[in-house]
């Protein structure tokens, strides 16, 4: 119902005359993780002034993130290298309307289609391996993705697309970013927000691990303690 009344909206807006631009709607506006949370989809409509072809970026706010390196020595695996990477996203996804193969290089660089904008660049053979090993980590988390030609055109110079977001995504204020192509060159860019916002049980739990995590994992285990002596005294023996 949603999707068929923003698609009528957008069907009215005018496009004689319009010059060179772009506009980005989402729809929900908010998401809220709580019990009932397991996977979302987010809808985004965007509307330009022409004919081209899209390429949508959505990211969450960057978190370092440290990847550790296991070897196996024996029958016994050891902690290896380590290494620290100070802007990866906790969500990323990019979404287009023509194929990947049509993007040279300089409009992926500049429109961000790699996460990890800096650790990328490093020299060292030994950091490509931490980078990649984590981006495969990320894609079958589903938290990472690329999708060509997943954006849908309709009437009147607008398109369509779906991130599916699932129980995992962090809380955060997202950035939805917009690039409309005009014969292969960068005519447009658009920016929106979106927002993922923890419930009040989830908020209390992620604050109260963070500040105090001994305090927390004894209370695990005081719980599954007490789970497991209730058990036991409750289910009747053979």
């Amino acid at each position: 119902m949603m999707r068929a009344l923003l698609l009528s909206l957008l069907a009215l807006l005018p496009v004689t005359g319009r010059a060179a631009a772009l506009d980005l709607f989402v729809a929900p506006r908010e998401m809220v993780l709580d019990g009932t949370f397991h996977g979302a989809g987010l809808t985004v409509f965007a509307t330009a002034g022409g004919p081209g072809d899209l390429v949508l970026v959505l990211e969450s706010p960057a978190a370092p993130a440290l990847l550790t390196q296991r070897k196996k020595k024996g029958v016994f695996w050891i902690t290896g290298r380590r290494l620290r990477l100070e802007d990866a996203p906790g969500y990323f996804a990019v979404a287009t309307s023509l194929p990947f193969a049509a993007l040279t290089p300089e409009l992926k660089e500049r429109m961000g289609f790699l996460p990890l904008r800096r650790e990328a660049q490093l020299a060292e053979a030994q950091n490509r391996a931490f980078t990649v090993a984590f981006l495969r980590l990320k894609q079958r988390e589903r938290l990472y993705a690329w999708r060509e030609m997943a954006i849908g055109k309709r009437p009147h110079h607008a398109f369509h697309a779906e991130f599916h977001l699932p129980s995992s995504v962090p809380a955060g204020r997202y950035r939805l970013r917009g690039f409309f192509l005009k014969d292969g060159v960068l005519a447009a860019t658009g920016e929106t927000g979106y927002t993922v916002r923890q419930g009040q049980i989830g908020f209390a739990l992620s604050v109260l691990v963070a500040e105090y995590p001994l305090l927390t994992g004894f209370l695990s285990i005081a719980v599954m303690l007490m789970t497991g002596l209730a058990g036991a005294l409750l289910l009747p023996r053979r």
